[in-house]
């Protein structure tokens, strides 16, 4: 019989994807027969594969030593691919910080989660094996600050849980804990949460709006075409616009914008497909607006992530805010005074 203890780290995941990862070399199905079975307990009780693991339960595994070991890893290999892992990430951390000048910041932290001030242009997730992105930011830091070590990894991987776009900035909120990335997963697939954005686009918008419709991605040229109806494997969406100012020559507007749904290029193709594309937006811009700007500094779509409200039984606070950075705040007073 095998007897393990739940660290704090490993709380709030489920028994079934906790043994996934404790034991990478058993068949799903077996381990499923064997909770049935009541050869795999939790508190010496009958247990279910959806049920949430507790810090200081205990789990009995009632399997050889020679079955335990044929389906887990030695220990001792699973420490060394977690030291590994978080030496590549303390590298991750001080490349990325040399990159963005020490521009990605903390802007809000609990036991479970922490949030981030993303720059434009650093990567929320690795899109190629050679990529460097918050992902790997997030466990380099938490590494650095002494908040995780090599075992407590070999469970549980700290995460980002919302994406952004690559050239968009702002507030990324990622999972310390499983409990953590059990309950943002939750609030965020559910839209519990509440996420804002500001944005510069051309032309003038005096009223408050709402749009919805129906978003196609194409794969191939990494761009998205948004419809009123439905031909096929579309994505529902939906998003809120509100005016906050006009500029003093008319030719845009500061606008803040809610999410109802999230999908990959959201705001931008809306705002495209309406006639107000966003500043600096290679996709789906104006040419001759982004030369303009370019010359400014702009580099990237001005497009942010500024605020998002939380469950208070998540963030205490509710709210956390994003400021604006540099370049989004010097074009903001270059327009609009």
């Amino acid at each position: 019989m095998i007897q393990i203890k739940i660290q704090k780290s490993d709380a709030g995941q489920r028994l079934d994807k906790f043994l996934r990862r404790l034991l990478p070399g058993a068949p799903e199905g077996l381990l499923q027969k064997q909770i049935r079975n009541k050869n795999i307990t939790i508190e010496d009780k009958k247990c279910t594969p959806n049920q949430i693991l507790n810090e200081g339960e205990c789990i009995k595994l009632f399997f050889s030593d020679e079955t335990y070991e044929k389906f887990k890893k030695a220990p001792e290999e699973n420490i060394k691919d977690a030291e590994k892992l978080i030496e590549y990430c303390k590298t991750a951390y001080r490349t990325l910080n040399g990159e963005f000048k020490n521009e990605i910041t903390v802007i809000a932290e609990t036991e479970d989660i922490i949030a981030f001030s993303k720059p434009a242009g650093a990567l929320s997730q690795k899109a190629d094996p050679e990529d460097i992105s918050i992902n790997e930011y997030l466990i380099g830091f938490l590494a650095n600050e002494g908040k995780i070590t090599p075992g407590s990894t070999v469970s549980f991987r700290p995460s980002v849980q919302n994406r952004l776009d690559r050239g968009t900035s702002g507030l990324i909120l990622c999972a310390k804990t499983a409990a953590g990335a059990r309950n943002l997963t939750n609030i965020l697939k559910d839209h519990i949460a509440d996420k804002y954005y500001l944005t510069i686009c051309c032309g003038q918008i005096r009223e408050p709006f709402e749009k919805s419709g129906y978003l196609s991605k194409d794969e191939k040229n990494n761009i998205v075409k948004v419809t009123e109806d439905p031909t096929g494997d579309e994505s529902y969406i939906k998003t809120g616009f509100e005016p906050i100012q006009i500029s003093k020559d008319g030719r845009f507007t500061l606008l803040r914008v809610k999410l109802y749904t999230g999908r990959s290029h959201q705001i931008r193709a809306v705002l495209a497909s309406i006639g107000h594309p966003i500043i600096g937006d290679a996709k789906y811009g104006s040419p001759r607006i982004n030369n303009e700007f370019r010359k400014l500094g702009v580099t990237s779509q001005l497009l942010h992530a500024y605020e998002m409200i939380l469950p208070k039984d998540i963030y205490a606070e509710g709210k956390i805010t994003c400021p604006l950075p540099k370049v989004f705040e010097s074009i903001k007073k270059e327009i609009f005074g």
